[in-house]
């Protein structure tokens, strides 16, 4: 009889054939699409499983990834302090993340983290985007030497520029979005650069600058010398080279 252990086995093939018609369903596929492949195997396929490995797979338990719900619970508590606009508060934690130069246990960087979390969803109504645009001001207007309420407001705005282009081909953008587009990025690039006048540095400023660059479609030995100068401040700093 089979037992659980060959059974998990075969749900981590290389290649995980269903016989449906002359299709193969690759590893990927599988991957992502895991509980509905399951479900259909214990309730859409007779004859995938037998009786014991269905009763065995309904004994399954999905499980919560430990480092991931670590992640989701310091974003949510930086979020409600951004919400709520408790900026005094803010500025210490990202004091003592440039500092100490944290990572989580899956080598995500917290910094990376901290400033993802205020990060608003492209499909957010336009009333929504400007109560952001609001916050940030207000957290610049509390803290003018602030190089964290900075570079927040500078990600804002790239995120905010393509919200206003949207993701489709040039040519389905309307000509407000690409004006829109080039005037948002315009602000997140000089936020950026009255930035540098201050005397924190932070990491996460070459990933928006990096960003803004690719927007605004900067040369390619201008877009380099961006690139080597992020990588000379962190070397470690791995976002480098997921921003390009």
């Amino acid at each position: 009889m089979p037992e659980l252990s060959r059974l998990v086995d075969s749900l981590h093939l290389r290649i995980f054939r269903l016989r449906l018609g002359h299709k193969v369903c690759p590893v990927s596929l599988m991957n992502k699409h895991f509980g509905f492949l399951l479900l259909l195997c214990i309730y859409g396929l007779p004859g995938c499983w037998n009786a014991e490995e269905k009763a065995a797979i309904a004994k399954l338990k999905p499980t919560k990834d430990p480092i991931q719900e670590e992640i989701y619970a310091f974003r949510l508590k930086m979020r409600a302090l951004y919400n709520n606009r408790r900026f005094a508060e803010l500025e210490p934690v990202a004091a003592e993340i440039r500092r100490t130069k944290p990572l989580f246990g899956n080598g995500s960087w917290k910094i990376a983290q901290f400033y993802e979390s205020f990060a608003c969803r492209r499909e957010e109504p336009e009333s929504m985007w400007q109560l952001h645009d609001r916050i940030h001001q207000d957290w610049i207007a509390q803290f003018p030497t602030s190089i964290t309420a900075r570079v927040a407001y500078a990600d804002f705005l790239r995120e905010y520029a393509w919200h206003a282009r949207g993701t489709g081909f040039a040519d389905k953008v309307t000509k407000e979005g690409w004006q829109l587009f080039a005037e948002r990025l315009d602000l997140a690039r000089n936020t950026l650069v009255e930035s540098r006048r201050l005397t924190d540095k932070d990491p996460f400023w070459w990933v928006v600058a990096l960003g803004v660059a690719l927007g605004q479609q900067w040369p390619k030995n201008e877009y380099d010398q961006l690139l080597e100068q992020a990588k000379a401040f962190e070397p470690k700093f791995w976002g480098y080279d997921t921003a390009r």
